[in-house]
């Protein structure tokens, strides 16, 4: 990718895409558009989000790390 492009626009590095917390316990990045928005998001054991809903679609990436 091009620094400094329009096409800054749309590619997106997880690194350079500020973390929010909507919950505690849960991180998300996100990056989205007018009817679609792309989130990975990040779980601390337990946490839980609370039923919601959105206008637009929601593809979310979820990793999941199992303990030892």
């Amino acid at each position: 990718m091009i620094k400094g492009t329009i096409m800054d626009d749309y590619f997106h590095s997880l690194k350079t895409i500020k973390p929010k917390e909507p919950v505690r316990g849960i991180n998300i990045r996100s990056v989205y558009l007018d009817n679609v928005m792309l989130t990975h998001m990040k779980f601390e054991p337990g946490s839980i989000i609370p039923e919601h809903r959105h206008s637009n679609e929601q593809i979310t990436l979820i990793r999941v790390r199992r303990e030892p």
